[in-house]
C-alpha cells in the first residue's frame, strides 16, 4: 500500500486491471427487460430465474422500499413514490451503457417503456420480453388483489405500446400455476 504505487481508478477500470477478481470476472452483463399486463407475473417470472449475481429494477418493490407500505398502494405516500421510483428507473436506463455497473443480469421489470428507455435499451443490446398472459387472466388476478382502480388505463397504455413496438418483443409464457406464488 505504498501511495506512489497507487492509481485512482473508477470500478470498471479497476475491474478490467484486476480480471482474476471472481466476483466480477465472469459477469455476463446482460439486460433483460420483462414487461406485461399489470397482474401478468412479471416479478415471479424474474424471482424464479435470477441467480445472486443478478440485480432486479422493479417500480413495486421500490416503492415498497421507500415508503414500507405494499407496491401496489397508490394512496398517500405510495402515489408520489411512484413517479420518483420510475424517474430512477429511467435514468438507470439512460446511464447502463456508460456506467461501470457490476452485474451479471439486470432485470428490469416494467409494464411498458417510454419510447426514449426503449431507444436506451436497444442501444445496450437488451433483450426485451412480453409476458404473454391475456387481459382477463391479469384483470381476474387484479380484483383478487383488490387494486383493480388502475386496471383500466395501465391496460390501454399496455396496448398503445404493444401496437407501437410489439414486433420488437420476444413473448414468453407465463409460468405454471403451481410456481407462481400467492399473491401479497
Amino acid at each position: 500500500m505504498d501511495p506512489d504505487n497507487l492509481v485512482s481508478l473508477c470500478n470498471l477500470c479497476h475491474n478490467r486491471e484486476h480480471p482474476e477478481n471472481p466476483h466480477f470476472a465472469k459477469l455476463r452483463k446482460r439486460i433483460i427487460v420483462v414487461l406485461g399486463y399489470p397482474a401478468s407475473g412479471k416479478t415471479s417470472y424474474v424471482e424464479s430465474i435470477m441467480t445472486p449475481q443478478d440485480i432486479v429494477l422493479d417500480l413495486d418493490r421500490l416503492v415498497t422500499a421507500m415508503t414500507y407500505r405494499d407496491g401496489h398502494d397508490r394512496t398517500g405516500s405510495g402515489f408520489h413514490a411512484v413517479k420518483i421510483a420510475n424517474d430512477m428507473i429511467s435514468q438507470v436506463i439512460k446511464d447502463v451503457r456508460y456506467r461501470g455497473y457490476a452485474f451479471d443480469t439486470l432485470y428490469i421489470i416494467r409494464t411498458r417503456l417510454t419510447d426514449e428507455e426503449l431507444s436506451s435499451l436497444r442501444a445496450a443490446r437488451a433483450r426485451l420480453l412480453w409476458l404473454d398472459v391475456d387481459k382477463d387472466t391479469c384483470v381476474a388476478r387484479m380484483k383478487a388483489q383488490d387494486r383493480e382502480e388502475i386496471a383500466v388505463v395501465a391496460f390501454e397504455k399496455c396496448d398503445e405500446f404493444l401496437a407501437k413496438h410489439g414486433r420488437r418483443l420476444r413473448r414468453i409464457a407465463p409460468l405454471p400455476l403451481e410456481l407462481t406464488p400467492p399473491a401479497r
